[in-house]
């Protein structure tokens, strides 16, 4: 994988990390945040998962709320699931293997 992949990667997880922290436990105490990764078939696959409610998506524009559409630029998609139980976001990249340049002796 291409070292701009890897920042992409790092990119949006961090954003969906910070997310988490920033949403996810207002007005409660902080709980558990999971971050579970893989390489599935030409794909790495994150999941980042807690236990809050985060807030809606204000309906009037703001300097804040670009959050989402960047990682959605950068990933090959982000799903956002929502529940009284907690909030999951699922990413998927592609990470098709960085071929070895070619060597002389």
């Amino acid at each position: 994988m291409s070292s701009t992949g890897i920042a992409d990667i790092v990119l949006v997880v961090n954003e969906a990390c910070t997310n988490c922290i920033e949403h996810a436990y207002r007005g409660t105490d902080a709980g558990p945040m999971l971050v579970v990764a893989k390489h599935d078939h030409g794909r790495v696959i994150v999941d980042i998962a807690d236990h809050g409610v985060w807030q809606p998506p204000p309906s009037k524009p703001t300097t804040r709320g670009r959050g989402l559409p960047i990682m959605r630029a950068v990933s090959a998609g982000v799903d956002v699931k929502s529940s009284p139980e907690g909030t999951t976001v699922h990413i998927s990249f592609d990470a098709a293997p960085q071929g070895c340049g070619s060597r002389t002796t």
